[in-house]
């Protein structure tokens, strides 16, 4: 009984670049007669060991084949033994099909003089026939090696092998050439299918261009990623890529713009949404960019929210990027929405993913119909304005929608920050005099409160509170209209050092008796010293609702037996009366609009009342407590 063996099992082998390699190879210890004539034909036919022997012609038209391709249990379909392979009948391809087990992957290649050819294969596996169909485009005349690789795992760490190779000899020249976009099994196996550009792998964006496009369509339960990376050095462009699901054409849109001229790789990535794992590599287009206008096209960076919600932004346009130098002290982003859509904003240190307090301001324009979405870098550096978006009838969180990368230089040494605010201050007008663009208000270290002035429209009435330790305070604040400059004006005095909220509210006059007023805006206090603490006289309703105002004394608190003058704006009553300890006082002493009296401090309070138009009763305005 005779067996087969190389000599040279147990010595090794020449590699591609003719170097000898010491390798121990036992497939060659004991080989197969029918699997080691794909590769060795000995002189004389007897020593083939087959029972019935081939011929040197015959040996000549038989594929290159390895011993992985036996390793693997790999089935050459079409072409059946054959080395040569043409292109199929009114087609720029030819066809290899191949058959192989479920744990083994393949890959290919198509190479002429020794040179791979861009876009020259793509395989695809058969999930219908459980075979690989490797399809094979070359681009000119010539004698073309096709080269199949195969493993057996589906991880990185073990390379393909080289199991066949076929010769594909083009002779005529190719009418209608083609070539194929890189593809990886994930491809297949997700059922996508590229719409356009169809046949090329090389999509060219020449002279004056601005970005190519590329439509895939999907099962519903897919999504895309995009990624533009220049080729000579592997850089990912940012604001290169936009990647949406189209709704109305039920396809994907890709969007791909170069930043420079030069050769760039558009990548696209894919998931099933039910999959909590990242996105994989599906398919890969080669974009050729010439003559790239300045400055280029790029994209802010979307999430699927953006479209599904029907977004569009207004300015700023064809930019990821915004510049904010010079003394500029903010970035503003205009974006129209549906009516039941509402946004918010943050603004974030690229650096160390700080998010910027003070930082964003955004609201909706009713005059224009659009948001503005303001930002306002805190120093020098690189910032991202994000912003998130959702349905006003949804209970849940906001989800992102877009954003902006901004460049800051030159930033003034105090910077712009804006405060909280909520839309009613826009949808009411309301302006903010003082403190001007500065999220915080500044404590004055020689005084016991700290002040916010406001305008608002005639029908608008504001209040506000203040909070330590999320706690609101009695009797510290005090809110007043300023009829010599026509604003309101709102005193906080605080009774403890450390970080406060200031919150400003506000309603319409002609808003219902039972309707709260709803938060405005809201400014942030740190007390750094507490010289002497006072609280507030207590005001009541009609002190707001008729625009009343306290000259004197602004201290709530009066000393028991002092004679204190008071003074107090207060137009449009028909009486005046005070009480101390409960007891009525008669004065004489008010002329629309002025109070203007003296009165001895009693035991307990000293209290302000006032009589309107057809009203029998008296009622409360301002009321003082006595230490």
């Amino acid at each position: 009984c005779w067996y087969l063996m190389q000599s040279t099992w147990g010595a090794g082998n020449l590699t591609d670049e003719k170097l000898f390699q010491r390798q121990l190879d036992t497939y060659y210890f004991f080989p197969r007669p029918n699997e080691m004539i794909y590769h060795h034909l000995p002189e004389n036919d007897k020593w083939q060991l087959l029972r019935i022997p081939i011929q040197m012609k015959q040996y000549l038209q038989m594929p290159k084949i390895n011993p992985i391709y036996f390793q693997l249990d790999l089935n050459l379909i079409s072409p059946y033994n054959q080395a040569f392979i043409d292109l199929l009948p009114r087609k720029s391809y030819a066809l290899v099909l191949i058959r192989a087990p479920s744990d083994v992957q393949l890959m290919a290649s198509l190479k002429l003089h020794e040179k791979d050819i861009e876009g020259g294969h793509q395989v695809e596996f058969d999930t219908k026939r459980q075979l690989y169909r490797c399809y094979f485009a070359p681009n000119t005349i010539g004698k073309y090696k096709i080269t199949i690789f195969g493993k057996r795992d589906n991880t990185d760490e073990v390379k393909y092998s080289a199991a066949v190779e076929l010769i594909l000899d083009v002779q005529q020249k190719i009418k209608n050439p083609i070539s194929y976009p890189k593809t990886w099994a994930k491809f297949f196996d997700l059922n996508l299918n590229i719409i356009s550009p169809k046949n090329t792998h090389l999509i060219n964006v020449h002279n004056g261009m601005t970005h190519a496009e590329i439509l895939i369509q999907t099962p519903d339960d897919v999504e895309l990623l995009g990624h533009l990376v220049y080729v000579d050095n592997g850089e990912k462009i940012k604001g290169g890529h936009e990647v949406f699901y189209d709704r109305h054409k039920k396809l994907w849109r890709c969007r791909f713009a170069p930043n420079t001229d030069g050769t760039f790789n558009a990548q696209i990535s894919a998931k099933k949404k039910s999959d909590s794992g990242s996105y994989t590599s599906v398919v890969s287009f080669k974009i050729d960019a010439k003559d790239i206008p300045t400055p280029p096209l790029s994209y802010p960076e979307t999430w699927p929210k953006f479209f599904d919600l029907n977004l569009n932004i207004i300015s700023p346009k064809n930019t990821h990027l915004i510049n904010v130098h010079n003394g500029i002290t903010h970035a503003e982003i205009l974006i129209q929405t549906l009516d039941d859509v509402e946004l918010l904003g943050r603004l974030v240190h690229v650096d160390n993913g700080e998010k910027i307090k003070g930082g964003d301001e955004v609201f909706y324009d009713r005059h224009k119909k659009l948001w503005r979405c303001r930002f306002a870098p805190s120093a020098d550096g690189i910032f991202d304005a994000q912003i998130l978006a959702k349905k006003k009838s949804d209970s849940g969180s906001y989800t992102s929608v877009v954003s902006f990368k901004i460049v800051a230089k030159n930033i003034p040494t105090t910077p712009l920050s804006y405060p909280k605010t909520w839309q009613i201050f826009y949808d009411l007008d309301l302006k903010i005099e003082a403190p001007k663009n500065r999220a915080a208000v500044i404590w004055p270290n020689n005084t016991s409160y700290s002040e916010i002035r406001m305008s608002a429209p005639d029908n608008v009435i504001l209040s506000c509170a203040l909070e330590y330790n999320g706690r609101k305070e009695r009797d510290c604040t005090l809110k007043q209209f300023d009829h010599n400059k026509q604003q309101w004006q709102l005193l906080f005095a605080p009774q403890h050092t450390g970080h406060h909220k200031l919150t400003i509210f506000a309603k319409r006059q002609s808003d219902d008796a039972g309707t709260s007023s709803n938060s405005a805006v809201q400014f942030d206090l740190n007390v750094t010293k507490l010289q002497q603490k006072i609280k507030f006289p207590t005001l009541f309703e009609q002190f707001s609702t008729k625009k009343c105002q306290i000259y004197e004394p602004i201290n709530g608190v009066l000393k028991s037996g002092t004679i204190v003058p008071i003074k107090c704006y207060i137009p449009g009553a028909k009486d005046i009366r005070l009480q101390v300890d409960s007891k009525w006082v008669e004065t004489n002493e008010y002329e629309d609009p002025i109070l203007k009296t003296e009165v001895t401090v009693g035991s307990k309070d000293v209290t302000i009342y006032a009589k309107y138009g057809q009203d029998t009763t008296y009622n409360g305005l301002i009321k003082y407590s006595v230490e």
